[in-house]
């Protein structure tokens, strides 16, 4: 399953052999690792062989990543202020988020990458990439889009040329962590029912105000849409979890409608949606009560059409909310 990243970008715990029958490299970077690193005169931090780019310590601008090196790890360049860097051949893994919040304008991944970890590599760049070259028969790019070279994993886009109407290759079962984060001009997304997994905040601050999602997940993920333009939100059947912020922030959000699937619903899922005036879900629903409402976000004027009450508090401005309940 997709491991929820911190606030850097990088997921926690991430240490499966395999994912989506990909073999995994590992890319996480231990304290005990850093201990022992070797510190290069640009403030690079490398393992003791050489063979693991571990971190950086402090701001640099250019860089070229020494030949040997075969591992860059999970966010070893995020917030380092990189405008350019030139990678090895050498080189076989790339962490999470390893380039995100820099200033690149271009990059190529090497001819031997053969594992980048499921997080889109420049995740929280709000600036795409002007050029983004990869060499790799293990991936590829589709309409300023990458992809695993089998289509299976949906790592996000990279580009400025990414579509605004988006239409998710028929075969990918995952779709990466931040993939369409920050991606201001996408405006719809069909996910082909393919799709069996998706990552937390996979278009979080993302310009898109319609989703179709696929009908073979059980999971709305953390963060997934959060800050976004969204109207009406249909969560589809099988659907069992529905997880923090996931629809948090989005300000012309009016109705959403829930399955008889769903059993779990987490934190702040409605937080920030001033427009919100119409949920609808099962009438036997393990949810659809005041209490799980307030917890999801809704603090004032929520009225149920099966309890006829009104929960007052004066955490939100909300006029208020009818909860429409079917069989």
């Amino acid at each position: 399953m997709m491991n929820r990243y911190n606030e850097t970008g990088t997921i926690i715990n991430f240490s499966a052999r395999t994912y989506m029958n990909h073999k995994c490299i590992c890319t996480y970077a231990s304290d005990d690792e850093k201990f022992h690193a070797i510190i290069d005169d640009y403030g690079v931090m490398y393992s003791p062989d050489g063979k693991r780019l571990l971190d950086t310590v402090r701001q640099l601008k250019h860089y070229e990543v020494p030949e040997g090196v075969e591992v860059i790890c999970d966010g070893a360049f995020c917030f380092s202020g990189l405008e350019s860097i030139k990678l090895p051949d050498s080189l076989l893994a790339i962490g999470c988020n390893a380039f995100g919040n820099t200033r690149l304008t271009a990059l190529t991944i090497p001819r031997n990458v053969r594992h980048i970890a499921p997080v889109n590599p420049i995740a929280t760049n709000q600036l795409l990439l002007d050029k983004f070259e990869c060499l790799s028969p293990y991936f590829k790019v589709v309409k300023g889009i990458l992809y695993s070279k089998d289509n299976v994993i949906f790592y996000g886009a990279v580009t400025e040329d990414y579509p605004e109407e988006l239409e998710i290759l028929e075969g990918v079962k995952a779709i990466a962590n931040g993939a369409m984060s920050h991606r201001a001009h996408l405006k719809s997304v069909s996910i082909p029912d393919s799709v069996t997994v998706m990552g937390d905040g996979a278009f979080h601050c993302s310009g898109v105000k319609k989703v179709k999602l696929s009908q073979n997940i059980d999971r709305i993920p953390a963060e997934c849409f959060d800050d976004c333009r969204l109207e009406v939100f249909i969560v589809p059947e099988g659907v069992v979890n529905v997880d923090d912020s996931a629809l948090g922030h989005n300000d012309n959000l009016i109705t959403v409608i829930f399955p008889k699937t769903l059993k779990n619903m987490g934190y702040n899922v409605f937080s920030g949606c001033p427009s919100l005036t119409r949920i609808s879900g099962p009438r036997k629903s393990n949810f659809m009560n005041l209490k799980d409402m307030q917890k999801a976000g809704l603090r004032k004027g929520v009225r149920s059409t099966r309890e006829n009450c009104i929960i007052d508090s004066y955490e939100s401005n909300m006029e208020g909310v009818t909860m429409h309940l079917h069989n």
